[in-house]
């Protein structure tokens, strides 16, 4: 029994998460090590790509919107910061599969 988790409840949607993330994966076909390397590839020019639209957005209302600026801007730090986490969430897991089921192949 862990303390920061003391039912599982965390632990069992993280796993609940990879294996969609899995069964995705072997779905698309992603079944080798160049595969997955190009969808970790795929992976960061999206994350890449979100972060300058949310940057840019951010920066466009500041500016249109000057009144709300502190609001707008709390706002855009949450977004980067939940466009963080799941970056690298996403890496976890694709770094798991990677070693779980690529080596064997």
């Amino acid at each position: 029994m862990k303390l920061n988790d003391p039912f599982g409840r965390v632990a069992r949607r993280q796993q609940q998460t990879y294996a969609a993330l899995r069964a995705r994966l072997k779905q698309q076909g992603v079944n080798d090590i160049a595969s997955v390397r190009a969808f970790v590839a795929r992976v960061r020019a999206i994350a890449f790509g979100s972060v300058i639209g949310v940057v840019a957005v951010t920066l466009a209302l500041g500016t249109v919107l000057p009144a709300l600026g502190g609001l707008i801007g709390v706002l855009g730090v949450l977004a980067l910061i939940w466009l963080g986490t799941s970056y690298l969430q996403t890496r976890m897991y694709l770094r798991r599969y990677l070693n779980e089921e690529c080596r064997d192949a």
